[in-house]
Order: structure tokens, then sequence, then C-alpha cells
């Protein structure tokens, strides 16, 4: 056992290395933990099992996680995969409100509606508007009222656990961030762990990721500088160097990018996984035409979940060749990420700030 809740609180969140992803507090096996404004608190009495802290990715770290999830990098920047895709949704109105083609709806809305799992874990909204929080869907229909990038991130676990104790699912889809997905892959592989929560996730779904925003920017930047009422944010999209807000019966307004950039926080900076090298499946913009979604399926589960998907004709689907240009975008977003990660670790280090865990030795 590496430690408890207190090494956790010492070791990952005092440092600025929490994401807040709310798995300790959902493996809590005596629920003593709950999320303060983010932050995994102590209130209840600590029986020292240790599952909290065997649990988070920051006391492991990416590259530990991935031998224990015994994944071989047959390729450095793209990681292990049996296949490439560009592909969408066929589904106009899908399209119009999801991200990049709604590739990631269009798989959940044919997963659900033919029973091949019996939920799905998502990000949606919390009770301020554009506040990221976990959901469980379980019906087509809610999967298009989640649709859309956040590009902030939520306490994800958290309603792995209301899934698996609240609606007794046991054969969920679980779409992440990267560290979100490395973090499932820690729960699967530690021990100790929470065994239930752990055994509920049959199919991981990454999304392509150079960095979430903290959700000061929508406060500070959108709200307060721009002065555009998050009540009235339909949806958030990146496009090349501008944030595009659009706004529910108005233009859109843009924000350079470079400031919105200053909210991402130190776990996303330390963070060397563009494409969720360890999901099933891995869906992002990169690589794909305007519209249209790059999907990397990289196991047998999301090679089986997809091309039952495509055989229902949930999706539209063509090949992306290896070698290609829309490849070689990929392998440039994930050497920026790696770069970026080392060169944080080297300030760090060079000004003897805290860093993580797992790259003090």
């Amino acid at each position: 056992m590496g430690g408890v809740f207190r090494d956790l609180e010492d070791g990952v969140i005092k440092r600025g290395f929490c994401l807040g992803c709310g798995a300790c507090v959902a493996a809590c096996p005596v629920q003593c933990l709950s999320l303060q404004d983010g932050t995994p608190t102590l209130q209840g009495k600590c029986i020292n099992c240790g599952v909290c802290y065997e649990e988070c990715l920051h006391t492991a770290g990416f590259d530990r996680v991935g031998k224990q999830w015994k994944v071989e990098m047959t390729d450095p920047d793209l990681g292990p995969y049996l296949s490439i895709h560009i592909a969408e949704s066929p589904e106009k109105a899908v399209k119009e409100r999801a991200q990049d083609g709604g590739a990631v709806t269009a798989m959940l809305k044919t997963l659900l509606e033919y029973e091949y799992v019996d939920g799905a874990i998502v990000t949606g909204v919390g009770a301020k508007p554009l506040q990221p929080e976990g959901k469980v869907v379980t019906t087509p229909d809610e999967v298009e009222e989640y649709a859309g990038s956040k590009y902030c991130r939520g306490p994800l676990f958290t309603a792995v656990r209301e899934a698996v104790k609240h609606y007794g699912r046991s054969r969920l889809a679980l779409v992440g961030l990267p560290c979100q997905i490395a973090t499932l892959r820690r729960i699967q592989t530690s021990n100790p762990t929470n065994r239930q929560l752990a055994e509920s996730v049959k199919l991981a779904i990454g999304l392509f990721c150079e960095g979430a925003f903290q959700y000061r920017f929508f406060r500070e930047v959108v709200e307060g500088q721009a002065r555009i009422p998050l009540a009235e944010v339909e949806r958030v999209e990146v496009s090349g160097d501008k944030v595009i807000v659009y706004r529910m019966q108005k233009p859109p307004r843009e924000i350079a990018l470079a400031i919105a950039k200053k909210y991402i926080d130190l776990a996303c900076r330390v963070c060397t996984d563009f494409s969720a090298v360890l999901a099933d499946i891995s869906v992002g913009a990169a690589g794909s035409p305007k519209g249209k979604s790059t999907v990397i399926i990289r196991t047998n589960a999301g090679a089986d979940a997809f091309n039952f998907v495509a055989r229902m004709n949930g999706i539209k689907t063509k090949p992306l060749e290896v070698g290609s240009g829309g490849i070689e975008e990929i392998r440039k977003a994930s050497q920026r990420k790696k770069d970026g990660a080392k060169r944080t670790l080297e300030r760090l280090r060079a000004s003897k700030q805290p860093v993580p865990l797992w790259a003090e030795s």
C-alpha cells in the first residue's frame, strides 16, 4: 500500500496536481471524502485503507499506469492502435449540436439504443452555467442533451459511483479526457481498489486534449472581461488561435486562445498524453477535415464496439491512412504536449517548486 488520504493530500492536492476527477471520493468504501469546490476533502473518519491513494493517477504517473495496463506503445506518438478512421454522425441534428461531426454522440446513441452498454458516463453541466460535472446517461436522447466539448475537467468518477450504486449499471461506456482515461486504468489495475467501480466500465472512449481550462476562465474572461453572461452561452469551440463562444440568438464572440491558455493548470501542463493512448477508442478533431472526427481504434473492445455501431448504420466512416497529412497533424500535437510537459517539469525543478510524485525519482 502506497499511502492514505493524508499522503494523497500532501503529495498531490497541496502540490497543485489534483485533477478534481472524483476518483478518490467515489472509491472511498466508508464515504468519508467529498469534493469541496473541486477539491477532495476529508469529512468523516478515515479507516486508512489506502484506496484513495492507490486510485489517483498522480501518485503513479502515466508511464506506470500504462505498464500496469500492459500497453505496448507500438507508436511513440499515436500510441497503440488497430485502425484509424474519419467519422461523423449520419444525423444532421446531431452534427449541428455536437462537436466535430458528432462521432462520440453517434457511437453512444447506437450503443445505448441496442443495449450494447447499459449506461454511459459523460461530462455535462453542473449547477452553474458551463461548470463541468459527470453525468449518467441511459437513453439515446440524453446523449444528445450533453453533446459537445466542455473544455474543462469535471468530477467524472462520482458519476460512475452513481451509475453503479443508484442505477444498478454494470456495462458502462465512459467518455473522458486522457487524464481521466488513465485514472480509469489506474482504478482498474491497482490493489487495493474499489472493484465494483473498476469492473463496471466496459468501454473507455478518450478525447484528444491539448489542455483543459479551469472553470475560472469562463467566470473571469468570458463573463468578466468579455461581458458575456454564462447563462446565454450555448457552446464553446476552439478553432485555430481562437476560442469561439456561441450565444443564444446572438452573434458568436471570439477570445484569443493565448488568453485561455493562461487558465490551464499544473496537472494539465505536466500531462504527456494528447490522444488518450490508454483508451479503447480515441476521438478528436486533429487529423480530419473540419466537421468530422478522427477515431483511433486501440483495443479489441474498441474495435468490437465501433464495428457494431457501423453495422447498425450509426456512424459514417472511412479509413484514415497512416502516413497521411492527418496522421502527421496528430503526431505533431502529441509531440507538442510531451515537449510542453518536459519544459514545465524543468521549470518547476529549476525554481525548486514541487513536482508530481512520479517525477521525483
